[in-house]
């Protein structure tokens, strides 16, 4: 009688390690499902900005000494409202630019740096002059078809 009761006892601790085992691939189940909804909220719900519509090289009577610029959009696809902290921009030809520099703090993007959920600014503008002295002005060849090198902004 002894011995069916210790076989008996080992069946059941044996029951209970496996009902133990599969508490706890259930317990790591929900934690990460846990983390895997975490994380997917967290990229649906942060901002995406995107600028877009990058136009060539233009110029323009109301711009002071027919300075070359460029205009952009910029939009927040995201479902929270982006928060524009830095901005920065160049102006380059060629393979290998340089780092961008930060624009003007009286720039649209720094002043106005809320952009919230879909809804594009358009028509934003980014000069050169933010990028050499003002008194320099630049050399533009705005026929890049001859002679592409030509095209790089230099100081004068």
């Amino acid at each position: 009688m002894f011995l069916r009761q210790l076989t008996l006892m080992r069946e059941g601790m044996n029951d209970t390690a496996i009902a133990a085992q599969a508490a706890r691939e259930g317990a790591l189940a929900s934690k990460e499902q846990a983390r895997i909804s975490s994380d997917t909220l967290t990229k649906v719900q942060r901002p995406y900005v995107f600028v877009y519509g990058l136009s060539k090289l233009k110029t323009s009577n109301a711009v002071s000494a027919n300075t070359p610029y460029v205009e952009y959009s910029v939009a927040n696809y995201g479902q929270t409202p982006a928060v524009i902290e830095n901005v920065g921009a160049s102006f380059y030809s060629g393979t290998s630019p340089s780092a961008p520099l930060r624009v003007d703090e009286d720039h649209d993007l720094l002043t106005s740096s809320v952009l919230p959920p879909n809804d594009p600014r358009s028509g934003c503008e980014l000069l050169p002059e933010a990028f050499i002295a003002e008194d320099l002005g630049i050399v533009v060849n705005l026929d890049t078809r001859r002679n592409p090198s030509a095209s790089k902004a230099h100081p004068r």
